[in-house]
């Protein structure tokens, strides 16, 4: 809002609070469409590990089996509790613990990750010099997933210290976040050749 008073036309200026509400909305929608994306993720990952690791004689394997698309839809409808519930902690501090544990689950993934994806690269000169148009679109979009966390980063902003240091961490963080994404995706191309 801030931004709209000070720069811009002069009708922009006056309507500065309607941008304001505006960019809110925007958000709110963009992180619908994340958390959705996110509980599809989750669902259809739980839902394959399921599948692999059962007995394959138990009910609960051959009901799984039987109808993939709705035993995803109940997996994911039994995921809403313990969403619903970790959403409404809003103390930073209190999701600590939280955020700790997935920080090692995310970096022993990671690890299994790329103890996979080393060993079996493969020469690159098979890969396409140029891609189609809708390989770009797939890339754009997950480059976007991947990066859309700055509207739960900045915030932290107002909770640190010394928020003078905050652009420091978060271009170190974004740094060490776009090696990891290009290092991953660099290595599982070599792998899809």
């Amino acid at each position: 809002m801030i931004c709209g008073k000070h720069y811009g036309s002069p009708w922009f200026r006056k309507h500065a609070q309607l941008g304001s509400k505006l960019v809110n909305l925007f958000i709110i929608v963009t992180q619908f469409g994340f958390c959705c994306a996110y509980f599809v993720f989750i669902g259809a990952n739980i839902y394959e590990v399921m599948v692999e690791y059962l007995d394959d004689d138990s009910t609960l394997h051959k009901m799984l089996i039987q109808d993939p698309h709705n035993s995803q839809r109940v997996i994911m409808s039994i995921l809403v509790i313990p969403f619903c519930a970790l959403s409404s902690i809003r103390n930073l501090d209190h999701l600590a613990p939280f955020s700790a544990v997935a920080n090692l689950a995310t970096g022993i993934s990671v690890a299994f990750i790329f103890s996979y994806l080393i060993p079996h690269s493969q020469d690159t000169s098979e890969f396409p010099k140029v891609q189609s148009f809708k390989n770009f679109a797939l890339f754009f979009g997950a480059a976007c997933f991947s990066f859309e966390g700055i509207s739960v980063v900045l915030p932290l902003e107002n909770n640190i210290d010394k928020p003078e240091d905050f652009p420091f961490v978060l271009n170190i963080g974004m740094f060490f976040v776009t090696v990891l994404y290009v290092t991953m995706g660099v290595l599982g191309m070599l792998v899809l050749l």
